[in-house]
């Protein structure tokens, strides 16, 4: 029988946005292995683990590259075309993966977008691998693609847009609210309970723009996950902001959450950068997450 070759680029179980520059790396690891084992017929494959969350035209640069490859066609062509059949600059279009990679970490994998996200405020879980300073690189990723909400994949860039602006206020919120309970600096939990309103704002806003991006590529099914695993984490985030402020306002004599010391040895598969990648079950809730699986642990 023939043989095929299915490769994939790596976007399932990762979160919202895609690795692109590790996919391609991959790929050409792949795609030698291939040739050597003399297999003509190859395929790229997009997954929709942990509920589908990236878009599929996310991957777009590393599905070029690997037909392109496969085929023995340039990089410098792959570029020409990539701008001619999309209206995107190839490498303009690569950096939608700078709030995975914080613009640097390629040869390996971690999600800091996703557990970024989900990581709860008051519990926790990946606040021991968070660097406070590393919220910067969701700003940079956010300008980076500033410009390309535009043009027939412009609401790709709108989601992930969106999504930075929340990153780059909740990264370190639960850092910034352990220390602040643990010096009872009520003055700094204010400015975080105020913060916490603001990251609720954008959060509504992202879910509005990934909405759209979900509509406008999929069935509707299945965004009731992303409905229910967004408004989920809305709702905590409330829950967590009317919780500090009675605190603040000496109507509760303290939060236990925040007294509970967080274990480094919890976490496994810490990444480049001190980035972690983490499953969405191990993300959003500390009830029933649990670490050392993968199906991919690499």
């Amino acid at each position: 029988n023939e043989i095929w070759f299915a490769g994939g680029t790596v976007e399932d179980n990762r979160g919202v946005i895609p690795h692109l520059t590790y996919s391609t790396k991959v790929a050409n690891a792949a795609i030698e292995a291939a040739k050597q084992a003399d297999i003509k017929s190859l395929m790229e494959t997009v997954w929709g683990d942990n509920g589908g969350e990236c878009s599929l035209f996310a991957t777009l640069p590393a599905i070029m590259h690997y037909s392109y490859t496969a085929r023995g066609i340039s990089q410098e062509r792959l570029e020409k075309e990539f701008q001619a059949l999309t209206g995107y600059d190839y490498n303009e279009y690569m950096r939608l993966e700078e709030a995975q990679t914080f613009g640097q970490y390629t040869e390996d994998l971690g999600n800091p977008s996703k557990y970024g996200l989900y990581n709860d405020v008051f519990l926790g879980y990946a606040d021991t691998t968070i660097n406070s300073e590393d919220k910067k690189y969701f700003t940079k990723a956010k300008q980076a693609i500033a410009h390309l909400r535009k043009g027939q994949y412009g609401y790709v860039f709108e989601s992930a847009y969106d999504l930075n602006q929340v990153l780059e206020l909740k990264y370190d919120m639960g850092i910034r609210l352990r220390k602040a309970y643990q010096e009872k600096d009520k003055e700094e939990l204010q400015n975080c309970a105020d913060d916490l309103l603001k990251i609720i704002g954008l959060l509504e806003k992202f879910i509005i723009s990934y909405r759209k991006q979900w509509l406008k590529e999929n069935k509707p099914n299945g965004l009731e996950v992303q409905e229910i695993r967004l408004g989920g984490l809305k709702e905590r985030l409330a829950g967590c902001r009317e919780r500090l402020i009675a605190y603040v306002n000496g109507e509760i004599e303290e939060i236990p959450e925040l007294d509970e010391k967080l274990l480094p040895q919890a976490i496994s598969r810490t990444r480049a950068g001190n980035r972690l990648d983490l499953f969405s079950h191990e993300a959003i809730a500390s009830v029933g997450a649990f670490d050392g699986f993968t199906e991919v642990d690499v």
